[in-house]
């Protein structure tokens, strides 16, 4: 439970994602939560380097965002 605002980034195709547990922290008002589709642990698509490359813009968008929230 997070009690101060938080950003939460995270492939569906991570070995370490749990959907349930995503829906669970998701609730938390304090936590923004962005799923990437198709994306694993590392922010990366398998074998589609202009896709990773597109993630990783829409990554840095969520990071600038936050950061002047």
């Amino acid at each position: 439970n997070c009690s101060q605002e938080s950003l939460s980034i995270m492939g569906d195709q991570d070995p370490n994602y749990s959907e349930e547990l995503h829906k669970k922290i998701a609730v938390n008002r304090k936590l923004q939560t962005n799923l990437l589709n198709h994306a694993d642990h590392s922010l990366e698509v398998a074998g589609d380097t202009l896709q990773s490359a597109n993630l990783l813009k829409n990554v840095l968008l969520l990071l600038d965002a936050f950061i002047k929230e």
